[in-house]
């Protein structure tokens, strides 16, 4: 994946917008992109929500985007937010000891 980071904040958000990849999802998607951003909670705890941004390029990308892509995006984001919490919750702790 071929990426431009449009916006940063240092520990708590990351935006991108793709330019190239493999996963097909270019043919598929105009203007893709994903956001990161990560809150801190009590505990050692952390927040992480990862939305994803793209415009279905015809009709039936547009009908197989409300039929089930959209579903795979959910997925597929969620385990990425769980490994990112996980790994931000395991930084976190090792940074304090």
């Amino acid at each position: 994946m071929v990426e431009r980071c449009v916006e940063y904040t240092p520990k708590t958000r990351l935006a991108y917008l793709v330019h190239d990849e493999t996963f097909g999802m270019r043919k598929m998607f105009d203007n893709y992109g994903f956001s990161v951003d990560l809150v801190p909670l009590p505990a050692r705890r952390t927040s992480v929500t990862i939305v994803t941004h793209y415009t279905p390029r015809n009709p039936i990308y547009s009908a197989m985007n409300a039929t089930f892509l959209r579903r795979q995006f959910r997925t597929f984001c969620q385990d990425l937010a769980d490994g990112l919490q996980a790994f931000a919750e395991s930084w976190e702790a090792t940074a304090t000891h």
